[in-house]
């Protein structure tokens, strides 16, 4: 219908100004920049993009998104932002179908699918390219959802949802929620509820069942780094949270990237309150099904829609943020419109002014979006916009000083980044930044002080321990950066730089087998490493009888080095030198 058309062209126009965005140092590179999943396009990495899991989740099909798009314009932020942008549109498109679907009003349906649409809870899903996964995800849940409503009319449809359902938990985790979500369309808006209905779900909840399972695995797997709260302190801010989103939908000022959650109990003021107004708001959406079952429907979506991350079994960290809400939020949006038809009708106002005052309404909202969405232009504009509101806030704070510090800002990254680590004593986050920083000002014996300090609070992290190792080795340390190598390589398994790396170290500590050992060993991980033959001629040049082993390595590395290598003329001086000799 046209109501939608524009629905979806308003909801994917007011975030056209994120087309100019960059691409953040947050999860963004995680799942874009620096993946290698998505670069290895071969029929042999399928396996790998397949069964590995980001960040703790499980959600291969964004990471093939990711893969397809990547092939398409590489690392280039414009082709990210604008899938993201026509998703959200095609979205607001779905929304306005499955109102009309459940309740043939096509106001009903054009105003959710707008409200929805340009309100500035929306901007972190689609501003921020990484969270494609929210809007597969929803696309899908949405598409499933409809699906289901015409299986009366296909019988191939029904199946098709189920393909969509687990499309949708391909993409999320918190997409599970929907069985439930069909079993409340049955009871609340078809009125039909019977052992029917429960066998017509099964396939779903079977869907549903598996990703929670897998889930709820990842999460213990995890736990060491997530702030477990007790389950009475989980259900406390579960009512909280359950009536913070509406407040942020109805009053979005002061966004932010994510809230802080109070630690309550069951008895603390904030509980008691939140459970108050839950239970006053179900009792008046109850009290109204004989009139309309709709509000039910709405509040009870909005309510399951949101339950996985409240924090009360999956993701027990009870995380704040507005991204959580992308589908949720629609119900609660239904319900305000509702509302809004409610006294429209009561005042026996013309069809044209109902419109009209939607319109008026979505109009500031756009102003807030479009604001907003400035914020996610890049990772200083970000953080910045979050120490505004949340001064004190650690992870903002690290951040900020990481952006700076890759833009070459070092006195402004190490201001931030100080902050971050006096206040978070046991992070090795904000230390392994400022030893970076460190390092490439050339003060390596400090970059390698804090490199281990870090090290102390990150002693699985192969990585921080290859940067000491580098540090002490530049430093002119060799012992020490052997030490540190070697348990990076152990901590890695086969990763051919800190191999290479250790190699390096072994051979200026004067451990002359070991190192040859080591190099030997990262060109069967890579034969192509240039950098490598060469530093293996320059050990066996000086090695006894070692001419001919030396001259075998400088001839593979000049086939294989690229021309900007910077040893070449080394490389060919000194195989001209040990070819004049032999």
């Amino acid at each position: 219908m046209a109501l939608g058309l524009i629905a979806a062209v308003a909801a994917a126009a007011v975030f056209l100004g994120t087309l100019d965005a960059e691409l953040l140092s947050f999860d963004d590179d995680v799942y874009i920049t620096h993946n290698p999943l998505i670069k290895d396009r071969t029929w042999g990495s399928m396996p790998k993009l397949l069964t590995r899991r980001q960040l703790g989740v499980y959600n291969p099909l964004p990471l093939l998104v990711f893969s397809a798009e990547h092939a398409l314009w590489g690392e280039h932020p414009l082709g990210y932002h604008a899938v993201n942008v026509v998703f959200h549109g095609a979205n607001a498109a779905l929304v306005f179908a499955l109102v009309w679907a459940l309740t043939r009003r096509r106001f009903l349906a054009f105003a959710c699918a707008l409200l929805w649409g340009i309100h500035p809870l929306r901007v972190e899903s689609v501003a921020w390219a990484s969270q494609l996964k929210e809007m597969l995800g929803a696309f899908f849940f949405v598409s499933a959802l409809l699906l289901y409503l015409r299986r009366g009319r296909s019988r191939s449809a029904y199946w098709i949802a189920v393909g969509a359902a687990v499309c949708s938990s391909l993409c999320k985790p918190i997409y599970v929620t929907l069985p439930a979500v069909i079993l409340l369309c049955d009871l609340c808006v078809e009125r039909q509820f019977s052992r029917t209905s429960v066998l017509r779900v099964v396939p779903f909840a079977v869907v549903s069942a598996a990703w929670i399972v897998l889930s709820l695995v990842l999460v213990r797997e995890a736990s060491e780094h997530i702030f477990v709260r007790s389950l009475p302190q989980r259900i406390a801010a579960a009512g909280y949270l359950l009536t913070f989103y509406p407040l942020k939908l109805f009053w979005p000022t002061r966004l932010t990237v994510t809230y802080a959650t109070p630690m309550l109990s069951l008895g603390s003021a904030e509980f008691l309150l939140s459970a108050l107004v839950l239970l006053a708001g179900l009792a008046a959406c109850v009290l109204l099904i004989r009139r309309t079952a709709l509000p039910l429907f709405a509040f009870l979506f909005y309510g399951v829609a949101i339950s996985p991350m409240l924090g009360i079994i999956l993701y027990p960290g009870a995380i704040c943020a507005d991204r959580y809400t992308y589908l949720a939020s629609v119900g609660l949006v239904l319900l305000a419109v509702l509302a809004l038809d409610f006294v429209i009708r009561r005042l026996r106002a013309r069809p044209v002014f109902a419109y009209l005052l939607v319109v008026a309404l979505a109009l500031p909202l756009s102003v807030l979006t479009v604001a907003r969405a400035e914020v996610w232009n890049d990772d200083v504009t970000l953080w910045q916009a979050q120490l505004r509101i949340r001064p004190d806030h650690i992870v903002a704070r690290n951040n900020l000083g990481s952006a700076y510090k890759m833009r070459g800002q070092y006195s402004a990254a190490l201001h931030h980044l100080h902050f971050a680590a006096e206040r978070a004593p046991r992070e090795a986050a904000p230390r392994v930044h400022i030893a970076d920083v460190h390092f490439v000002r050339g003060e390596y014996r400090e970059a390698a002080r804090w490199y281990r300090l870090a090290a102390q609070y990150a002693a699985k992290d192969p990585a921080v321990w290859a940067a000491l190792g580098n540090a002490e080795l530049i430093a002119g340390n060799a012992a020490p950066a052997v030490e540190a190598l070697e348990k990076a390589a152990g901590l890695s398994g086969e990763d051919v730089r800190i191999v290479a790396l250790l190699g390096k170290a072994l051979n200026a500590a004067g451990r002359t087998r070991e190192a040859i050992a080591a190099y030997e060993k990262a060109l069967k991980l890579e034969p192509g490493l240039f950098f490598v033959h060469a530093a293996l001629g320059d050990i066996y040049a000086e090695q006894p009888d070692g001419a001919p082993a030396a001259a075998e390595h400088y001839r593979k590395c000049l086939d294989t080095a690229p021309a900007d290598f910077h040893e070449l003329p080394r490389v060919r001086r000194r195989l001209e030198q040990l070819d004049w000799e032999s």
